[in-house]
Parts: structure tokens; C-alpha cells; sequence
């Protein structure tokens, strides 16, 4: 008997260890979390859920007071988010309900935040939320987005002004030579500076860049350097008319 109490109690010291461990993970994560619980109707549709748990990194994140949310229901708690277009209740019921696990990303207008939420039951029933607050990644994405677009601008204005100058220009050797520096120059530095840009933001501001802003940044890079080969390509052609001539480029 001793010793079964003997078991017994160990069993429940290690319990209360990797309880208090859990709990300090718990707590000290950089992200919100939050654990509900998940209320249905009479034909077990979720209705609403309960916030139960919430660490102490979840009000960083969101702005909101855990406070103010402990034991209540989310339609009482936050009308605003309830009733917004996205139908909270929906997603995170059917992760409880039926033991998904789910990602994403959505602005909350209520909370002026652009957050990204993960979502997984540990049991039926309930759902845990893991918070990140991203709104200065979106809003660098927006203005890197913002910028490159510019730069295509620049170059397919560039590029057009260009070709106007080419039906003008090849009319005399001048012309030609004037041409020629155009595009050696005036072409290659918007071109120059989009690859550089490329490289720089995806050099110095890795942690700021998705797989999406990567994609782009490596498809803008690519189309710089097939730009520059057209360049090269077209200097070549000029030269060959004009072998009679000594031009630096």
C-alpha cells in the first residue's frame, strides 16, 4: 500500500511539474494565445464560444485586455468582431467541432490590425488561437509592392519613350549614336536599379518577406536581367550597322 502511495504521489508531483513547465511556455510565448471553449445549439451548430485561457502576450498583439475577456462569450465580449463580415464563430467551430487545424491571415477593422491566426483543437469541443500582430509587415509589403510597381512604370514609360525616339533617331548615323547612348544609359539605370533593389530587400530585410514577396523579388530580378540581354542585344545590332565607327558605350 506504501508503495502504491509512494506512485501515486510521484505520478502527481511529475502531473504538477509539466503542468507548471506548460504553464511557463504558456505564458511566456511571444505570441497571443488564447484557449475557448466552443458553444453549439440544439443541432450542435456553433453558436458562440468562451474565451478560457489567455497568456500575457496576447494583449501586445491584439490591443485587447485579457481581462475583459476571461469566461465571457465573444459576442459579449466583442460585439464589433462578432458581427464583422468574417464569420468567426464558423471557422474556429468547425476546428473545434471537428478537429482541424487551420492558418491565416485577415485585417481585423475593428482592431485596425492585420493579424495572422492559427487555430487547432486539442480536444473536441475546444480551440486554441495563436495571435501575431503583422500590420508593419503588411504595411512594408505594401510599400515594397508600391515601389516596384514605380519602377515597371518608369521602365515601360522609359521604354516607350524610347521607341519613339528609335523611329526619329535611326534616320542618321547622329541620330543613331544619340539612340544607342539612350538606351545604354537612360534604359539600363532603371534596370540597374530595380535588380539592385531586388537584391538589397532581399539581402538586408529577409524576416520582413514572405514566400509570396520572395516569388516576386526573384521574378523582378530574372526580368531585369533578360531586359538588360535585349539591351545588349540591340547595342550589338547598332554596332554592326555601324562598324565604320568607334562608339563607347
Amino acid at each position: 500500500m506504501n508503495k502504491m502511495y509512494f506512485q501515486l504521489m510521484q505520478k502527481q508531483h511529475e502531473c504538477m511539474k509539466n503542468e507548471k513547465h506548460f504553464q511557463q511556455l504558456f505564458d511566456n510565448m511571444n505570441e497571443g494565445v488564447a484557449y475557448h471553449q466552443v458553444i453549439t445549439d440544439h443541432n450542435n451548430q456553433p453558436v458562440d464560444y468562451i474565451f478560457l485561457s489567455i497568456n500575457k502576450s496576447f494583449e501586445q498583439q491584439t490591443g485587447i485586455n485579457p481581462s475583459d475577456l476571461l469566461g465571457k462569450k465573444f459576442s459579449e465580449a466583442l460585439p464589433d468582431v462578432y458581427h464583422s463580415t468574417v464569420n468567426w464563430v464558423e471557422i474556429f467551430g468547425a476546428v473545434a467541432l471537428e478537429n482541424k487545424s487551420i492558418r491565416f491571415e485577415e485585417f481585423v477593422e475593428s482592431l485596425n490590425k492585420w493579424v495572422d491566426i492559427s487555430a487547432f483543437c486539442p480536444e473536441k469541443g475546444y480551440f486554441a488561437t495563436i495571435i501575431k500582430d503583422i500590420t508593419e509587415h503588411k504595411q512594408n509589403e505594401f510599400i515594397l509592392k508600391q515601389k516596384l510597381q514605380e519602377l515597371e512604370e518608369r521602365v515601360q514609360e522609359r521604354s516607350h519613350e524610347l521607341y519613339q525616339k528609335n523611329r526619329s533617331l535611326l534616320r542618321s548615323n547622329t541620330e543613331l549614336r544619340e539612340f544607342s547612348c539612350a538606351i545604354s544609359h537612360d534604359l539600363r539605370e532603371p534596370v540597374r536599379g530595380i535588380y539592385n533593389l531586388s537584391q538589397l530587400l532581399k539581402e538586408n530585410y529577409p524576416e520582413n518577406l514572405n514566400h509570396e514577396d520572395i516569388y516576386l523579388l526573384d521574378n523582378l530580378t530574372e526580368s531585369s536581367q533578360e531586359i538588360n540581354l535585349i539591351i545588349e542585344h540591340v547595342l550589338d545590332k547598332i554596332r554592326k550597322k555601324n562598324l565604320d565607327n568607334e562608339w563607347i558605350f
